[in-house]
């Protein structure tokens, strides 16, 4: 599918899933910006960077103005901490839901808030996992943050509909 005159924003696009997006639109003519926590991540992509912590929401917020309204968000960004649910602590809980369910609600709000103001339409892809199905051991952050996700997804989809924006989730396994 070409994505000539479409513009995308990539959040996790230094790593990953992420990267090989922003490979994979830019090469089918999308013009893509990309943004992650490592300028170095984002030097080699033919993107516009930018450079944040999405854990920060202020930070994420800033982001997505410096992004400006674009045609498609895919939200990628994500990080995990390996705890088990006796071993779980507060910063591995925090450091997870950060970045894997806040900073992907807070990018899809401003994202659908630039594209309703633009008249609607657009598309917002969530990228979770198989483990918010099946559960892994030592996922127990994890596992809950990208059930989060799909679940808001299914909101997302209902309230942005109207305005044209469509709102899907993607679950790919997981390493």
């Amino acid at each position: 599918m070409p994505f000539t005159d479409r513009s995308v924003i990539i959040t996790g696009a230094g790593k990953g899933i992420g990267r090989a997006t922003a490979i994979l639109l830019a090469r089918r003519g999308a013009r893509v910006t990309a943004i992650s926590r490592t300028q170095s991540d984002l030097d080699s992509l033919d993107a516009r960077a930018i450079v944040a912590d999405l854990a920060d929401p202020a930070a994420a917020r800033d982001a997505m103005a410096q992004a400006g309204t674009c045609d498609y968000l895919v939200n990628c960004a994500g990080t995990n901490v390996l705890e088990s649910l006796l071993d779980l602590t507060d910063a591995g809980y925090d450091a997870v839901m950060d970045i894997n369910l806040r900073s992907a609600l807070i990018c899809a709000q401003e994202f659908a808030r630039a594209r309703i103001a633009a008249g609607g339409g657009g598309a917002i892809v969530n990228v979770t996992s198989i483990a918010g199905h099946r559960g892994f051991p030592d996922h127990i952050a994890y596992a809950a943050s990208k059930a989060g996700l799909e679940g808001a997804t299914r909101v997302m989809a209902r309230e942005l509909g109207p305005h044209g924006i469509r709102a899907v989730a993607i679950a790919p396994p997981s390493p």
